[in-house]
């Protein structure tokens, strides 16, 4: 996520039920702290970038799930 408003956005156009399964399942990733201040104010644990750019959150990202980008995992 890039900003609180686009945590606040998902979380709106989400049923309860469906927000429970995404939260159980997945991982978020915050571009910043005030992203991940809304994603724990969410109850959704999240990674956090080292930089606040795309790259760093992107990084983050694949930093959460290592495996999933080894070469041959699908």
């Amino acid at each position: 996520f890039t900003s609180p408003s686009t945590v606040e956005g998902f979380l709106d156009g989400a049923d309860g039920a469906t927000m429970k399964l995404v939260r159980d399942r997945l991982l978020a990733a915050a571009i910043g702290p005030t992203t991940a201040g809304a994603l724990e104010a969410a109850a959704w644990p999240a990674v956090v970038a080292d930089v606040a750019s795309l790259e760093g959150l992107v990084d983050a990202a694949a930093r959460a799930a290592p495996s999933a980008l080894e070469p041959g995992k699908e």
